[in-house]
């Protein structure tokens, strides 16, 4: 089986660290599509995986998700040229199935796919949400859905439930590499800790308020926030050292970039919040903060929900609850039996969400496609 797989952009999000973690070790012939040069060239070529390089404008390429339905309209000229270059590059390349793996691939890369009658599988990363997307972009969204690709995959069930009705669809967890998880490491202090990208929805303010809500003064409770803004964010990230200077935790509170291993951080930590407030559509750095063993907060909406079972392996609260959330991590600083509890469920289930369960499923997707083609 020949597999093409879709990205848009060559940045290391987490639709792109899913990528990484799976292409290497499915059993088909790959090849990579970016749409731009990158980072995600380099570490897939590091892992053994043909990636070609076939450039989308930036105009098109960079559309805001919150105005892709005027962006689209306004770059219809370069989307219809590169849909043409795409299923030619198909047809050239004799590809079996085509796999998009962000949004937008999906976009132009079910279109091509269709045109050069090969059958796709829309890999969906991302809430169909209106309180995300605009309602007119969701609209349209879910028509593409219905109209493009062969088969829908969801990164979880809700995110699935959100595309409206799918002639096929089934669920591929995002694969977490769980065999690389660093025991925990002791240390003095309690240590929380928020990792991902740094953007308004992932909701780093809303923790560093919760945070200084729960524990602003105690010198033995410290908080540390890893990551960097990658689309268009950089003010919000620029604006945190501010925040926490206003809300009187600098003493307290570490905020370091993005890092590409980040094991080492989790092992170092007591508590891992996500308290992104949109619903998170899989999460996959809870995933990771339970294979570590720690106990973790997240969302009580979206992904997280078919991941942690509240009370059993982590907590789960309102993700716009900035004192539901405070409450929380001072209930995991205080109570270091509950602490330790949650940490050891975490790390058995964490073991449901490896990468030879991903790919099974994501094989799942290739065969209906194909057998439906």
């Amino acid at each position: 089986m020949k597999v093409a797989w879709l990205n848009h952009c060559a940045r290391l999000g987490g639709a792109e660290i899913a990528m990484l973690r799976s292409c290497p070790t499915l059993p088909v012939e790959g090849l990579a599509v970016l749409a731009e040069d990158g980072p995600l060239r380099l570490r897939l070529e590091s892992a053994g995986v043909r990636v070609l390089v076939l450039p989308l404008p930036e105009r098109t390429r960079g559309i805001e998700r919150s105005r892709a339905l005027r962006g689209v309209v306004l770059a219809v000229l370069d989307l219809s040229r590169y849909v043409l270059l795409l299923r030619r590059l198909l047809k050239e390349e004799g590809i079996d199935v085509v796999h998009a793996n962000t949004l937008k691939s999906g976009i132009y890369g079910c279109a091509a796919a269709r045109l050069a009658g090969v059958p796709s599988v829309f890999h969906l990363r991302d809430s169909l949400d209106v309180r995300y997307l605009s309602p007119a972009v969701v609209r349209v969204l879910r028509v593409l859905l219905r109209l493009l690709p062969t088969v829908v995959v969801g990164n979880s069930r809700w995110t699935l439930g959100l595309a409206g009705k799918v002639r096929r669809g089934l669920v591929a967890y995002s694969p977490i590499d769980t065999a690389a998880a660093k025991p925990l490491t002791p240390h003095e202090g309690i240590r929380v800790v928020m990792l991902g990208r740094v953007s308004p929805v992932k909701g780093q303010e809303e923790f560093l308020r919760a945070f200084a809500a729960a524990f602003a003064g105690r010198t033995d409770v410290t908080a540390e926030i890893v990551g960097s803004a990658l689309f268009h964010e950089a003010d919000y990230e620029a604006g945190l050292p501010t925040l926490v200077e206003h809300l009187g935790i600098s003493r307290q509170v570490v905020l370091a970039p993005f890092v590409d291993d980040i094991w080492p951080t989790l092992a170092s930590a007591d508590v891992l919040c996500a308290a992104s407030v949109m619903p998170e559509p899989f999460g996959q750095v809870v995933v990771q903060g339970m294979a570590t063993g720690l106990a973790v907060v997240a969302g009580s909406v979206g992904g997280p929900t078919e991941v942690i079972t509240n009370g059993k392996d982590g907590l789960l609260v309102d993700p716009t609850d900035v004192a539901g959330f405070a409450d929380a991590m001072r209930t995991l600083v205080e109570d270091e039996p509950l602490r330790h509890r949650l940490g050891a469920a975490a790390r058995v289930r964490s073991a449901d969400f490896g990468v030879t369960q991903a790919n099974g499923a994501l094989m799942t997707a290739y065969e209906l496609a194909l057998s439906v083609s």
